[in-house]
């Protein structure tokens, strides 16, 4: 069976973060597959829908002549 890799753009300082991880000749591949395992995608995107509904029950507008003002209408 063949294996397909994929290139993945990252910047050099996540790079250099993830090569601290490789230790005992790991891949990058096997380092990205634990680290993904100890965060099931489910609690992640629990944590987010909870801060989002934190954000949304918090949020405070601007008074829409405030708005119109900022926008350079009135």
């Amino acid at each position: 069976m063949r294996r397909r890799y994929y290139t993945v753009a990252m910047r050099k300082q996540t790079y250099l973060r993830l090569k601290q991880y490789t230790r005992g000749g790991a891949t990058f591949d096997q380092v990205i597959t634990d680290l993904l395992d100890m965060q099931p995608v489910e609690t992640v995107t629990a944590a987010e829908l909870k801060e989002l509904e934190h954000r949304f029950k918090t949020f405070r507008g601007r008074p829409w002549s405030e708005v119109r003002k900022s926008l350079g209408l009135d």
